[in-house]
């Protein structure tokens, strides 16, 4: 970014200062007014700069000019200052903001800025912005590898491509769905075979230990490492054909009720989208219809582990509670079926349960929220969104912001924004749209 202003003239300096000590207003002399002048260009100099940085956390670098005015060129640049953001924030930011108390005669911003003096730029080139993933090849510096278990960005990436074939092939069976379920059901099986070879070569050929996961959004991924402990794996995209078949196989065993041959199907989606709160949810359905309490349990305070969304908290601490209630933990139940948020789509559905096991309890007042949080801090659960999960985001929208990966970084912002509600992540989500 480029911000240009005009000099300041020395006649629209003041012409008199107040003395407090001696209660008296003193004349001041050219000199000082001149001085005081390029004291106040650099001040605003430095203002412009932070204006410019705060426009956009994809402004990386700026430059400001002070113009003054020639009757026969037009505009004369008589000044220019380059500053990248990095230096800015060290160096300038701690000065400006002791602005107030600094004395003008000493010009500590003009001197600041003598560092930052610089040509006239021909032309700004505009930083490279990716605005996809797949597109972007850049190496991921180390920490980063680390944090989310790549080694560049385009490894990142969760959307297929428009014009996917086995894409296509999902939607041509699932129109097939509507007349031949059974002649559908047969292609989705031959499609996750195919699938699945295609998955297993892609693990051959890694060099180092890998997982294949499938991810259904940009913030799914970024939370997924939350789940492995070996920072040394990476994480291969299952393709979108391969989970959207599986889950057909999945359906066309519910629909038949025959739960038992659905469940080995359905454990395999929930394998192959561990951080997925769908097949998660899939999972948890199919248990509850054979009565498998413990089971859902187990996956139940999986999901909330790794959920930063209100409505799938909400389902999993309902379900959750149902479980616990079968399986006589009556307190936890209770605390969990308290802990479903209000207005969501399973609330209306758990103050009703809630009230029949309060009946059962012989309870006539339900738990506070702080009284549910502390009953399952007891059990081992934490309140989602977990720690581990908000540190994960922040780390990595951190980094991927100072590193230019503003396309991922902004995910990260916004789930942030959406579960803290603050009004700076929120200006910040919108600058790097």
């Amino acid at each position: 970014m480029l911000v240009r202003f005009g000099q300041s003239v020395v006649d629209a300096m003041p012409q008199r200062e107040y003395d407090a000590q001696d209660d008296a207003w003193h004349e001041l002399d050219e000199d000082t007014r001149t001085i005081w002048a390029a004291e106040h260009d650099a001040r605003v100099a430095l203002t412009l700069a932070a204006a410019c940085f705060a426009a956009g956390t994809c402004i990386t670098r700026c430059y400001v000019q002070i113009a003054a005015p020639d009757s026969e060129q037009g505009e004369c640049v008589v000044a220019t200052y380059f500053f990248g953001r990095a230096a800015y924030l060290a160096d300038c930011v701690p000065v400006a903001k002791d602005l107030e108390s600094m004395d003008m005669d000493d010009m500590p911003c003009k001197r600041v800025l003598e560092a930052y003096e610089s040509t006239a730029p021909e032309t700004i080139e505009p930083a490279e912005v990716h605005a996809r993933p797949r597109d972007d090849h850049r190496m991921l510096p180390p920490a980063l590898r680390d944090l989310l278990l790549a080694d560049t960005a385009d490894e990142l990436e969760v959307m297929e491509e428009d014009d996917d074939p086995y894409v296509a092939r999902v939607v041509e069976l699932r129109e097939q769905a509507k007349v031949d379920r059974t002649g559908a059901f047969e292609g989705f099986s031959r499609l996750v075979e195919e699938l699945e070879a295609k998955c297993a070569v892609a693990e051959l050929l890694a060099t180092g230990p890998v997982q294949t996961q499938f991810c259904d959004n940009q913030l799914v991924r970024m939370v997924l490492p939350v789940l492995e402990e070996d920072r040394s794996v990476r994480i291969l995209r299952a393709p979108d054909a391969l989970y959207f078949a599986q889950h057909e196989i999945c359906s066309f065993y519910a629909e038949q009720e025959d739960f038992e041959r659905a469940l080995p199907e359905v454990r395999h989606l929930y394998d192959l989208a561990r951080s997925s709160m769908q097949s998660h949810f899939a999972l948890i359905n199919v248990l509850a219809r054979l009565e498998r309490f413990d089971e859902i349990i187990e996956v139940a305070r999986h999901g909330l582990r790794i959920a930063s969304d209100r409505s799938a908290i909400g389902y999993l601490f309902y379900r959750l509670a149902f479980a616990y209630w079968n399986c006589d933990q009556l307190d936890l139940a209770l605390a969990c079926y308290r802990l479903v948020p209000r207005g969501e789509e399973s609330g209306s559905s758990a103050l009703e349960e809630m009230q029949g096991l309060m009946n059962e309890m012989g309870v006539s007042e339900p738990p506070t929220f702080e009284e549910a949080v502390e009953t399952i801090h007891k059990a081992g659960l934490e309140l989602p969104p977990v720690s581990a999960v908000t540190n994960q985001l922040a780390d990595a929208a951190v980094q991927l912001v100072d590193n230019g990966f503003f396309f991922l970084a902004r995910g990260c912002i916004f789930q942030m924004w959406r579960t803290m509600g603050n009004d700076e992540l929120g200006s910040l989500n919108r600058s790097l749209g």
